[in-house]
C-alpha cells in the first residue's frame, strides 16, 4: 500500500492507479462502449476507422451514416434475464422487521433505488466489465441511538463503482496467511476520492481549476495515441481531506480492521479483483459486424449505379465547340462516331450483389459465432442457424449455459451476503447476520420443466427415502411456480416437511367400498367367495 497521508495528499498521488488498473483501463471502456452501441464506440475511437486513401468529408459521412445490431447488449440482457428468472430464496430472519433495514431495501443507495432491482443491474454492470465493486458505507454523524438515525433517514447504504473508478487496491495475508483487502481508493462520479484502510477512512476533493483533463484517444488494439491532447495541473498540489476517520471496524486484538467493500464478480478470473466480461470476445465482433456493414454501404453507394468511362484527354484537346470538356448525359452518351470507334462511351457495370451478398453471408456466420461461443445457441432465433442441431448438441449447450448460469448465481449469492454482513455490522448487529440466509438457484434448466417432472415421479418409486421426497417435492413446488415470493415457497415447504413427518392415510373412497360390499354378497368376488378346502372336500 502506499504511503499515504489522510490528512494531506498531492494531486498526482489521488490518481495514481494500480498497475493491474493501467493493464484493463482501455478494455474496460471498450467493453462498456460496446455495450452503449455504435455512438459511444465512434465517440471512443473503437469504431470506423479511417481509410488511407479516404477523404475527410467521406469519413465523416459514413460516421454519420454507421449503424450496428448491438450483439453485445443483447447477450448481456439475455444472461442477466434467465440468471433472474428464476428468484433466489431470501430469509432475513430477526431484521425482517427492522425499521432501518425496511428502508434499506425500499431505497438502498439513497438515490431512491430498490435493494433487489439494484442488485440486478450491479450484476448486469458485472457481466459487461467482468466485475463492480460495492462499498456499504453510512454517514458519520453522530447519532446516539437508532431512534435518532430512523427519524433522521440515515442507515447504511451501498455505492457501486465500476472498474473505471475503482483506482488502486492492495491485499494482505493476516496471522493465518489468508488474504485480506487492506486498502482501496475509489473516484465518485461527483469528483470525491474516497480512500479505505485497515486502520482508517477519508475522503479528498480537487478543485475544479487543478483538475487533470486527459482528452486522449488510444487505439484499443496497439495501445498507440491516435489523437488528443492531454493536459496537466498542479500534479503536486497539496490538497487537504475535507472527510476523515477511524476504520469504525478496527479490531485491536486483530490489529486491523475490515473494509466493508465487496466485489461483484461476473466470473471469476486467474487474476484478483478482475472479473471475465461475458463479452469480452463478443465485443470484437461486434465491432467486425459494424466495419463490414459500413464496408456495404460504401459498395451500395459507389458501385449500385453504371458509371461512364472514357479515355482521359487533356485539356483543350477536345471536339471543338465544346471548351475541352467531357460532356454527359443520354443524347451525349448515345451518339458517336463511327470512324473513330475510340469515342465510344463504356460502361462500369453495376455489379454488387456479389459483393453484398458475401458480406450478409460473412455477417450470419458472425452472429451464429456469437451466439456458439456464449452458449446461447440453442435460444437464438432460427434464422442465424447454419444447419440443423441435433438434440445431444442442443442438450450439451443447455448445460453449458446452465454451468455458467450457476457460477455466476454463485457469485451474486456471495456478494449479496457479504454487503448484508456489512450492513449489520453497521449497525452493530452481528448477531442478526447468523439468522440471514440467501440461496440462489442450483439449476436454471427450466425449458426442460416436463422432463424434470418425469424423472421426479420414477425416482420417487425407486429411492425409498423420506429426505429424498421432501426434496423432490420442494423442487418441483419452485419449477412450478417460478414466480413465487418467499413467503409463499416457505408455507409449502412447512407443509411438506409437516407432510412427511406426519403422514396422513389416503381418503377413503366411499363408492369403491359399496361396490366391494355388493360384490361380497352376490358372491361375485373371487377372492372371498372362493370355497375353504373343508367345504371342499363335504362336496366330494
Amino acid at each position: 500500500m502506499p504511503v499515504y497521508d489522510r490528512f494531506v495528499m498531492s494531486i498526482s498521488e489521488l490518481e495514481a492507479t494500480h498497475r493491474t488498473y493501467e493493464q484493463h483501463r482501455l478494455f474496460w471502456d471498450f467493453l462498456l462502449a460496446s455495450y452503449e452501441g455504435l455512438r459511444a464506440l465512434v465517440a471512443g475511437g473503437f469504431a470506423i476507422r479511417r481509410n488511407e486513401r479516404e477523404s475527410y468529408n467521406n469519413y465523416m459521412r459514413r460516421i454519420r451514416e454507421a449503424y450496428g445490431f448491438n450483439y453485445s447488449s443483447s447477450i448481456v440482457e439475455i444472461f442477466n434475464m434467465y440468471l433472474f428468472k428464476s428468484p433466489a430464496k431470501r430469509d432475513m430472519g430477526v431484521l425482517s422487521e427492522d425499521k432501518q433495514w425496511k428502508m434499506f431495501e425500499t431505497d438502498c443507495n439513497l438515490y431512491g433505488d430498490n435493494f433487489l432491482v439494484w442488485l440486478l443491474e450491479s450484476q448486469r454492470w458485472a457481466g459487461v466489465l467482468g466485475h463492480v465493486g460495492i462499498l456499504i458505507d453510512k454517514s458519520s454523524r453522530g447519532f446516539q441511538t437508532a431512534e435518532e438515525e430512523l427519524n433522521a433517514g440515515v442507515y447504511p447504504y451501498v455505492a457501486r463503482y465500476f472498474p473505471q473508478n475503482i483506482l488502486d487496491w492492495e491485499y494482505k495475508r493476516d496471522e493465518n496467511n489468508r488474504p485480506y483487502l487492506s486498502y482501496v481508493k475509489v473516484r465518485d462520479d461527483d469528483g470525491y476520492y474516497r480512500i479505505w484502510t485497515s486502520d482508517y477512512w477519508t475522503r479528498y476533493r480537487i478543485p475544479e481549476d487543478l483538475q487533470t483533463t486527459k482528452t486522449t484517444v488510444t487505439d484499443i488494439d496497439t495501445g498507440q495515441v491516435r489523437g488528443g491532447v492531454t493536459v496537466e495541473t498542479g500534479g503536486e498540489q497539496a490538497i487537504e481531506s475535507d472527510a476523515n476517520g477511524d476504520n469504525p471496524f478496527y479490531d485491536a486484538s486483530r490489529g486491523r480492521g475490515e473494509i466493508p467493500f465487496v466485489w461483484l464478480y461476473n466470473i471469476k478470473s486467474k487474476t484478483r479483483p478482475i472479473g471475465v466480461s461475458d463479452i469480452k470476445d463478443v465485443a470484437y465482433i461486434d465491432r467486425s459486424i459494424i466495419t463490414n456493414l459500413s464496408e456495404g454501404e460504401e459498395v451500395i453507394t459507389y458501385g449500385a449505379f453504371p458509371m461512364m468511362r472514357k479515355p482521359m484527354e487533356e485539356m483543350g484537346k477536345g471536339a471543338s465547340g465544346r471548351g475541352g470538356q467531357d460532356d454527359a448525359g443520354v443524347t451525349a452518351i448515345l451518339e458517336f462516331d463511327p470512324e473513330h470507334p475510340e469515342s465510344k462511351a463504356d460502361w462500369l457495370e453495376a455489379a454488387v450483389a456479389e459483393p453484398i451478398d458475401a458480406i450478409l453471408r460473412w455477417i450470419e456466420r458472425k452472429a451464429s459465432e456469437i451466439y456458439r461461443t456464449t452458449n446461447i445457441g440453442g435460444m437464438a432465433a432460427t434464422e442465424i442457424q447454419s444447419q440443423a442441431r441435433s438434440g445431444v448438441a442442443l442438450k450439451s449447450e443447455f448445460q453449458l449455459l446452465n454451468g455458467k448460469l450457476i457460477s455466476k448465481g454463485n457469485n451474486v449469492e456471495e456478494s449479496e451476503l457479504s454487503i448484508k454482513r456489512y450492513w449489520c455490522m453497521w449497525q452493530n448487529r452481528q448477531d442478526a447476520f447468523a439468522t440471514i440466509s440467501v440461496e440462489w438457484p442450483e439449476t436454471y434448466d427450466i425449458e426442460n420443466l416436463a422432463e424434470d417432472l418425469a424423472n421426479a415421479l420414477t425416482s420417487k418409486t425407486l429411492v425409498n427415502s423420506k429426505s429424498f421426497l421432501v426434496a423432490i417435492q420442494k423442487k418441483v413446488a419452485r419449477a412450478m411456480l417460478p414466480n413465487a415470493d418467499n413467503k409463499l415457497l416457505a408455507e409449502i415447504d412447512g407443509e411438506i416437511e409437516d407432510e412427511a413427518e406426519n403422514p396422513k392415510p389416503p381418503p377413503i373412497n366411499v363408492a369403491q367400498v359399496l361396490a366391494d360390499n355388493n360384490q361380497d354378497e352376490e358372491g361375485d368376488n373371487p377372492e372371498t367367495d372362493k370355497p375353504s378346502p373343508q367345504m371342499k372336500g363335504d362336496k366330494e
